[in-house]
């Protein structure tokens, strides 16, 4: 498509919906290469909704179907390439497959942690930090997901993490409050930093937080700015056992934890997914996670079901250039026309996971703060510290973290040391 043909996607979805632009980011400096009409393709699995794709053929008057697309056909305009998905019910098992075989069906694959990490330390994808046309440094690759998922004496990075995929959005944690018991005003406890578990605890009642599972309460842990994973100034890794903060946190979440609400029963507070909003009405508000202290930083821990993009290893090196300048301008693309916001803003579009919560000013702040503040647990992500993290509601319900790190230390340390030996024999 040529720049009239952009240009009247861009006028067409200014017709529609307010389209959000950041205009924050630094200007891109596009490279000059030309594709000739290439294909890159980008293996993917299917979106959970009918009404729009990650690379869709058309525009469709969905908003955020039509930012998708108007992202997509820009990237291929900047460098003369058609852009296609490869959509599979197990992008995993195809990916592996592919790899095996030195198939080359696709440049990219949008794959979640869970599934991707095994891959990355058995040698299928490249290290991007050797791909030299992909800008990581820029601000619209995250850099705190990125550094987390790195790993090994190199600091190999197997995966990026950019809002090129819709579980950028949907895949993060956060709270619900319900807005119509408490008001308003924990929207400028956000904005002045004093949005803590203490403040938490002080307005919960008994039975009054909805909490479910390991992955909530991973999510309340890593909000206040603790991990099972200890990372030396060096760089070294392992178990997280003689830091007194996390003790003290985990003292402090055992408190959150106690006031836990009884299934069915109406709640002030949910510890959940920005994804989940549809369970939210426009009687709730999204704030971020609870910090421990107020001079931290808030934290939003996203889940293992977030994708990230890896690069597999049967890409030639002829390729290389055409690959990582293709991927790097499609990362620029989603964040500098709010593909994000889209998303979010998408309250008179149904199909939206976010049609529920209301679409105002603090809302929609709540969220860009969210987004912004997104993070990666090495420990989770990688399945070294599983065992205490699935073991940590039962912790937090007994007060044993003592006795359970004491418990599954030696099975962790072994489980760390397999991983770095692994990492580091790679020949890349």
């Amino acid at each position: 498509m040529n720049k009239i043909g952009i240009l009247l996607v861009m006028m067409m979805l200014a017709n529609t919906a307010a389209v959000t632009i950041d205009e924050n980011l630094p200007e891109y400096d596009y490279s000059d290469l030309d594709c000739h009409g290439a294909t890159y393709t980008v293996l993917h699995e299917p979106s959970d909704s009918d009404a729009y794709t990650m690379f869709p053929e058309e525009c469709n008057g969905n908003i955020v179907n039509d930012s998708a697309y108007a992202r997509k056909i820009r990237t291929e305009e900047q460098h003369n390439v058609k852009i296609e998905a490869f959509v599979t019910e197990d992008a995993k098992r195809m990916t592996q497959n592919a790899v095996l075989a030195a198939d080359d069906c696709f440049e990219i694959a949008s794959l979640s942690v869970t599934e991707l990490t095994p891959l990355a330390i058995s040698g299928f994808f490249y290290d991007l930090n050797k791909v030299e046309d992909l800008q990581l440094d820029q601000p619209w690759w995250n850099q705190s997901i990125n550094e987390s998922l790195s790993i090994g004496d190199e600091g190999y990075l197997f995966a990026a993490a950019a809002d090129v995929s819709f579980t950028s959005f949907d895949e993060v944690s956060c709270v619900y409050f319900n807005r119509e018991a408490l008001g308003d005003s924990l929207y400028q406890t956000v904005r002045e930093g004093n949005w803590t578990l203490d403040k938490l605890l002080a307005l919960a009642k008994d039975g009054s937080i909805d909490l479910n599972g390991s992955a909530d309460a991973a999510a309340l842990l890593a909000g206040a700015g603790e991990s099972f994973l200890a990372e030396d100034a060096e760089g070294n890794i392992s178990l997280n056992k003689n830091d007194s903060r996390l003790y003290d946190v985990v003292d402090k979440l055992t408190a959150v934890w106690s006031k836990k609400a009884a299934e069915d029963s109406d709640a002030l507070f949910a510890v959940a997914t920005v994804g989940d909003s549809a369970d939210y009405g426009e009687g709730w508000g999204v704030l971020p996670m609870p910090k421990y202290d107020r001079r931290d930083d808030y934290t939003s821990l996203v889940t293992n079901h977030f994708e990230m993009l890896v690069m597999p290893i049967f890409i030639r090196d002829s390729k290389l250039e055409m690959v990582g300048t293709v991927t790097d301008a499609l990362a620029y693309n989603s964040t500098k026309y709010g593909l994000e916001m889209q998303y979010y803003e998408a309250e008179k579009d149904l199909s939206s996971p976010y049609a529920a919560l209301k679409k105002d000013s603090d809302n929609m702040q709540m969220l860009r703060l969210i987004r912004d503040s997104r993070t990666l647990d090495t420990g989770i992500a990688y399945g070294m510290t599983n065992r205490l993290t699935a073991a940590l509601p039962q912790i937090l319900e007994t007060g044993s973290l003592a006795s359970s790190i004491a418990a599954n230390e030696q099975v962790i340390q072994k489980t760390i040391d397999y991983t770095l030996e692994a990492v580091d024999e790679l020949d890349r």
